[in-house]
């Protein structure tokens, strides 16, 4: 009698265990299935971050029936809100282009590793070719650094690239984890911006103490971090690939409030090897903290005297 009670109440427990895990698998679905029509439908930031990402293969497909200069962007938040498309194009104009015209690749977010992947499976796997690209960087975008690798397999690691995504930027079990449920679910590959987009609505003054904690992060970069501790594969790989099929490459250093050390000197020596033109845009005089909208972008007026700034240089170096 005692052994069959036993089993009993052994079983239970169990049958608990399943209930449960029945209940998180269809809440996960119910919002996997809410986030998926909220992407495609609210004006939201995480609707505003996927149209930038869905939007590549359409600018691939633009570009390649463009019949003048294809000049292609490549950055992130930065670019977008600190670069004037039309003073740039203006500039490449006057600077002896035919009939330029400029492309934008710029997810939030992202830095060399999701450049390097975006535009392998985008553009140069699909034989979408720029005759000219401006890689846009902050002061810590070039080296290896991966924070979201959920987001980077939902969005821009091409199958052909999965292996090397695996043994480069996915390092513990928890982000192994992440980039194979990446691989069904769109929920996971928003989750950083939906997470910033609830705190910034319900947590008051989150944004500030969002920019206190940025400006610590770039104190830390500029009294602790080494030179030597950044890798630059994807760099490397990327600037290899330009290099080989003949596209002229730029580098564009973008300026931030909490300005930190300078370029990497590694950095620096990886793009002075592979002859890609340097631009050095970090310290403009003219800006200040009432030209930037938080910690890191320029807002309208600020942008204005970037892309002017901009301008100069490439009339100055390419005319």
């Amino acid at each position: 009698m005692n052994n069959v009670a036993n089993s009993a109440s052994a079983a239970t427990p169990q049958k608990g265990e399943w209930r449960v895990a029945a209940v998180l698998v269809v809440v996960m679905l119910i919002l996997e299935a809410f986030m998926r029509w909220w992407m495609h439908s609210s004006d939201s930031r995480v609707q505003s971050d996927n149209n930038n990402v869905r939007s590549l293969a359409r600018t691939a497909r633009e570009m390649r029936a463009y019949p003048g200069c294809k000049v292609l962007l490549v950055g992130n938040s930065l670019t977008r809100d600190g670069v004037e498309p039309s003073t740039m194009r203006a500039a490449l104009e006057r600077a002896g282009r035919d009939h330029p015209q400029v492309f934008p690749c710029r997810p939030s977010g992202t830095s060399a590793p999701t450049w390097d992947y975006a535009l392998h499976r985008y553009f140069l796997r699909t034989g979408d070719l720029p005759d000219e690209i401006f890689i846009f960087t902050g002061p810590g975008h070039l080296n290896d650094a991966m924070e979201d690798t959920a987001r980077l397999r939902n969005f821009f690691v091409h199958p052909d690239d999965l292996s090397r995504a695996w043994s480069w930027d996915v390092g513990s079990s928890e982000e192994r984890l992440r980039f194979i449920f990446a691989q069904v679910s769109r929920l996971s590959g928003v989750e950083m911006t939906l997470k910033l987009q609830l705190f910034d609505r319900f947590i008051p003054r989150y944004t500030d103490m969002e920019q206190l904690t940025n400006r610590a992060r770039w104190q830390h970069i500029r009294t602790v971090a080494a030179p030597h501790e950044a890798s630059y594969r994807h760099l490397t790989l990327l600037l290899d690939e330009l290099r080989d099929r003949h596209i002229l490459t730029h580098v564009v250093v973008m300026p931030v409030i909490y300005q930190a050390a300078p370029l990497d000197p590694a950095a620096a020596k990886l793009i002075a090897e592979h002859a890609v033109d340097l631009i050095d845009l970090s310290k403009i005089p003219e800006l200040n903290a009432s030209h930037f909208s938080d910690g890191y972008h320029l807002n309208r007026s600020g942008a204005h005297i970037l892309s002017a700034h901009l301008a100069d240089e490439i009339i100055a170096r390419f005319r």
